[in-house]
């Protein structure tokens, strides 16, 4: 596999053993938050803070649509946004896209939630701060 770095210069990169091909799952969002998030703990007490954040598109026929998305940060970031962002904040999103699966109450049905797992995240509402925040490497 090649590629082309975006200053002209080739890279080669090896397949992966298990697909041979590549894959990408990679999600950049820039929207607003919706509610102030909310920081809880796992069972085992990694933080996760969980919020949501709007996003607007044009639709064929001109209209103005809202998405929502689901934003989940874990660990040290967790912390950091849930104790920076408030609601109405507009915010840059990096990370994966990951369905969890839920039990429709009261049937055996089952439904697949889109999350969207963050790594990194950019506070673009002015402040005096430092505007970045990375997921921290365990």
């Amino acid at each position: 596999v090649e590629n082309v770095e975006m200053n002209g210069e080739e890279s080669k990169s090896q397949p992966t053993k298990s697909s041979g091909s590549r894959t990408l799952n990679e999600v950049i969002l820039i929207g607003n938050v919706g509610v102030a998030p909310t920081l809880r703990q796992t069972s085992n007490g990694s933080p996760i803070t969980n919020m949501r954040i709007a996003t607007h598109r044009i639709t064929s026929t001109g209209e103005t649509k809202t998405d929502w998305h689901n934003i989940l940060c874990w660990g040290k970031l967790a912390e950091i946004v849930s104790g920076r962002v408030t609601k109405g904040d507009r915010i840059c999103v990096t990370g994966h896209l990951q369905y969890r699966e839920v039990a429709e109450e009261g049937t055996e049905q089952k439904r697949f939630v889109p999350e969207i797992y963050a790594r990194d995240v950019i506070f673009l509402t002015l402040n005096n701060s430092n505007n970045r925040v990375q997921e921290e490497k365990e």
